[in-house]
């Protein structure tokens, strides 16, 4: 096995089946190495990893969270064959790029879009190099992002807020079809309290004591009261 491919996946991440699923009738598979990060949840944090799937290309982020999965593999294909990728989603900085994506990779992971909701703040995303790496940043490209960010998040929060509701309403929704059968799922909604929602909102936005918000500081009561309001209107 060539492990100097290297993709981290969730089998119920439908990017990361459609990516292996490619893969595998190009018969490319087997020279990659897989991580199931079900099982192997540490490995995926030792390396900065919270959203699936991401390849890694000789110790280096090609990609990941929502990504071009023609690109993806259209890269790795070219290294396994050449020893050479092209990298066409890093392009030049520009702020309001970087800002396009970073709002992507929130909407496409559970974790960070808790965090973005019940925070209300989009600047700690830059504390995450893989992050940063995808956004194409060096140390000053990050400095004015994150002084962009400053000045301008209330109106990017303002406009992303109806977005989160629906990430986190379909990810409620998932896990109640998972845990009762899609059969009571109605049934599950409507028992739903706000006490219910805002251990949810506090159980999926950390790890443990990792990333713990103190309900008193962000008003997490009125922040689940919309999340029910929201999920009760669909």
């Amino acid at each position: 096995m060539n492990s100097r491919v290297k993709i981290y996946y969730h089998e119920t991440c439908p990017t990361s089946v459609e990516l292996l699923n490619k893969l595998k009738n190009l018969g490319l598979l087997s020279s990659i190495e897989l991580i199931n990060v079900s099982e192997h949840p540490f490995f995926a944090l030792s390396d900065g990893i919270v959203s699936v799937p991401a390849i890694f290309i000789e110790g280096k982020l090609l990609d990941f969270g929502p990504i071009n999965i023609d690109e993806v593999v259209g890269n790795i294909k070219s290294y396994l064959e050449t020893g050479k990728i092209v990298l066409e989603h890093v392009k030049g900085f520009n702020v309001e790029d970087a800002v396009k994506r970073l709002r992507r990779i929130v909407y496409d992971n559970l974790f960070l879009a808790c965090n973005v909701y019940i925070r209300g703040d989009l600047t700690w995303l830059l504390d995450s190099p893989r992050i940063t790496q995808l956004l194409n940043l060096d140390d000053k490209g990050k400095e004015n992002l994150l002084k962009h960010l400053k000045s301008e998040q209330q109106r990017y929060l303002k406009e992303m807020e109806e977005k989160l509701l629906k990430v986190l309403r379909y990810n409620l929704l998932l896990e109640l079809r998972l845990l009762f059968g899609e059969q009571k799922i109605n049934d599950s909604v409507k028992k739903l309290s706000i006490e219910y929602i805002m251990h949810w909102l506090i159980a999926r936005s950390s790890v443990a004591r990792i990333s713990l918000v103190n309900p008193s500081k962000v008003n997490l009561r009125e922040k689940a009261e919309k999340l029910l309001q929201f999920m009760k209107n669909g």
